[in-house]
């Protein structure tokens, strides 16, 4: 896959970041082949930065070894000349990135500010990030990755790297923490979880290095997961359970409750085996295909930890924010969803709100406020240790010529006579078709435009019809429902009728707490 980011801020000379994801040791990039404006440019290898000196449309694939092209991206740049430098941004981007968040819908928040790290990341790129991590650079050392033998101590000193040991390990280190944000950016985007918040947990739990320890009960991979995550899983997903079960099982039933204890706890296993990358037989003891692969299955576990927060919040009529919803999350992933139902018991609530500073003192597991506070505490300084491209991750690339006005005509710019038709309706028989039954009215749609005009209305029959006539046909747009967290983007199109379609599926809600 080949993406294209602009920097954040303000940059002295103006550029934009290509790079690639997806390829393989055994056939990796080969190239970035793109058009800014009229011009042909190749940028050798997976990564680059494009001079782009002025507003343009730029579009770029990338070529593997073995002559594999990825699919097209195509972008309109721009570029702001402000006092103190240039200011970037990326307009039009086709295919967008189109991501909802599933924890939001589950909890039913309506529109609003969502914080820093919610927001999905356009490039798996923004999720780059430069952190000195201590455990780690041990691993690092103890397991051979890099040889510190010559430092002081071999690296170590009684509480873990010393200096010597965390400057040996640096470049490791930097790949490391880094190596699995493509499968992050992916499962975020597949799984609907902030790609931010998954890496964080990660960070959280292992530092990177992917292992098994044992504590309460055995814990495996790059989360720490155990039977307890993997319960909460096969409890919530169905298609999850059948899965599992076919594959360990002779008999099924239709339900993860059916089964007896011994051969749920069978079914737990098998699905913590996924996240197993111990391996004796592999570089440094540890199977590092198996740990990317492992990914999704993180990301699936803390969306049903979601599942699992709203349920007990329901019990009692509670409701809260969008983040002291994740605090309550945080809590269920790491101690258990009886440990945040016990708290709950003990709050004498305000209204129908509660919050984390309410409950905190309340949560008497072991360990889990603590836990909850410093992920808090590094998942809001994320940025501060985001890699900055312009600090020399990527040279400019040296085949790209820069255009010059005379070769890009200024373009006659053509008006739209369409409309946009944009529908919503709740599949309620799974059928994937909108029935006149699951139309959803009154839903409140907006068409935002990059030039910064907007339009927007209401659904009557599950229907939204918008008229373009006079947008200049081509121009960006974003198609959202703001009150429920969901968004598509395209272009302004020539002429005829759209229809954009926003379909609602979930899966199904126990009853009760198992």
């Amino acid at each position: 896959m080949a993406f294209i980011t602009a920097p954040k801020g303000t940059v002295p000379q103006p550029y934009v970041v290509l790079t690639t994801y997806g390829a393989t040791e055994e056939d990796p990039v080969k190239e970035i082949q793109g058009k800014l404006g009229l011009v042909d440019f190749t940028c050798p290898g997976a990564k680059c930065l494009l001079s782009v000196p002025s507003d343009n449309t730029l579009a770029i694939t990338a070529r593997s070894q073995a002559g594999f092209v990825s699919q097209e991206v195509k972008a309109t740049v721009r570029v702001n000349w402000l006092e103190d430098g240039f200011e970037v941004s990326i307009e039009s981007l086709n295919p967008a990135v189109v991501s909802t968040d599933y924890c939001a819908g589950v909890w039913e928040l309506g529109g609003g500010q969502v914080p820093a790290w919610a927001v999905f990341p356009q490039s798996p790129t923004e999720l780059a990030t430069d952190k000195v991590l201590h455990y780690l650079a041990g691993q690092l050392i103890s397991n051979g990755v890099v040889d510190a033998a010559d430092c002081p101590g071999g690296g170590f000193n009684q509480t873990g790297p010393n200096s010597c040991g965390l400057a040996r390990t640096a470049e490791e280190m930097l790949v490391w923490q880094n190596q699995y944000d493509f499968n992050i950016w992916l499962a975020g985007r597949d799984q609907e979880i902030p790609p931010i918040f998954l890496k964080t947990l990660i960070e959280r739990e292992s530092q990177f290095w992917p292992m098994s320890q044992r504590f309460f009960l055995d814990e495996y991979g790059l989360t720490q997961v155990n039977q307890l995550g993997t319960d909460v899983a096969l409890r919530w997903d169905i298609d999850l359970y059948l899965n599992v079960c076919s594959q360990t099982l002779f008999d099924c039933p239709g339900s993860y409750y059916r089964l007896s204890p011994s051969n749920r706890a069978m079914l737990r296993g098998s699905l913590l085996s996924l996240l197993y990358a111990d391996c004796p037989t592999c570089p440094y003891g540890v199977d590092l295909a198996k740990a990317q692969d492992s990914v999704p299955l993180t990301a699936l576990i803390l969306r049903y930890n979601c599942n699992d927060t709203k349920h007990v919040l329901e019990k009692f009529d509670y409701l809260a924010s969008y983040e002291d919803y994740w605090k309550f999350t945080m809590v269920a992933y790491h101690s258990g969803i009886a440990c945040l139902d016990n708290a709950l018991r003990n709050i004498v609530r305000e209204g129908w709100q509660v919050t984390w500073s309410q409950i905190a003192d309340e949560i008497k597991c072991s360990g889990a406020k603590e836990y909850v506070e410093q992920f808090w505490a590094e998942l809001e300084t994320f940025e501060e240790n985001q890699i900055i491209a312009n600090q020399g991750v990527v040279e400019l690339a040296p085949e790209a010529p820069l255009p010059t006005p005379t070769l890009v005509p200024t373009p006659t710019i053509a008006l739209s006579s369409a409309k946009i038709s944009v529908l919503v309706f709740a599949d309620i028989n799974g059928d994937g078709q909108p029935n006149p039954s699951e139309m959803v009215n009154d839903v409140y749609v907006l068409l935002q435009f990059v030039d910064g005009n907007e339009l927007s209305g209401r659904t009557v029959n599950g229907e939204a019809i918008f008229d373009l006539t006079g947008y200049p046909i081509g121009m960006g747009m974003t198609i959202s429902l703001p009150s429920f967290y969901r968004t598509e983007q395209t272009t302004v199109p020539p002429d005829g009728e759209t229809l954009v379609t926003f379909k609602f599926t979930g899966p199904p809600f126990p009853t009760a707490l198992p």
